[in-house]
């Protein structure tokens, strides 16, 4: 069960990385009484157990800061009261919202052509669920956009289309991965647009 009484179901969650994670363990009956141990996968958390005066033997497994490995691990609690028996357990699995870990722009930064539209596209991965991504140039947020999330959905791809003008030149454009619940999760990958026009070309090759 949760601090609050509550009986979990597995899996459990989604629960948000860094979060503060407390969940009880109760065993009833038996002679001698059970003592009680937490597990994650096969690794020992918690061997400390106390009874409460209605007999019940008790195990509260406090975690206070649920990490990024903690998703999809097993927590086990195990009563056993003697070597000649085989021992009780339940098991919960941890579901988690994970933070983007990276974002990058992956077209090549080169050089844009004034008034002829481009296709940028950007890689956002780590998060859970798949990222939120967003394109600025400058404050402004732009449209135009369409997303594709992997497989395994822990990538996102967004690709934005837009037609630069002259205007943005010396302006930054902005991939930017964010989670819908996590507080600032925001990661950027940024260009400085470097915009000519077909003018600059042609006087280029004049000389």
């Amino acid at each position: 069960m949760d601090e609050y009484g509550q009986r979990l179901r597995d899996p459990v969650g989604p629960f948000n990385e860094g979060a503060h994670l407390t969940v009880i363990c109760e065993a009833e009956g038996g002679k001698p009484r059970p003592s009680i141990r937490w597990y994650k996968d096969s690794t020992l958390l918690d061997d400390s157990w106390i009874v409460t005066p209605q007999g019940i033997v008790r195990n509260e497994l406090v975690i206070t800061r649920l990490l990024r490995t903690d998703h999809k691990s097993i927590l086990t609690c195990q009563a056993n009261n003697s070597n000649l028996t085989k021992p009780v357990t339940a098991s919960i699995a941890l579901e988690l919202n994970l933070r983007p870990l990276d974002v990058r722009i992956t077209t090549v930064h080169r050089p844009l052509m004034a008034d002829r539209q481009i296709e940028v596209v950007c890689e956002a991965g780590g998060s859970r669920p798949p990222a939120l991504v967003t394109w600025w140039k400058g404050s402004k947020r732009l449209a135009h956009t369409t997303e594709e999330i992997t497989k395994n959905e822990n990538i996102t791809v967004s690709t934005v289309h837009f037609t630069p003008t002259v205007d943005d030149n010396g302006k930054i454009l902005s991939c930017r991965a964010d989670h819908s619940v996590l507080p600032d999760s925001a990661l950027e990958d940024s260009w400085i647009l470097d915009i000519y026009c077909e003018d600059q070309l042609t006087k280029g090759n004049d000389w």
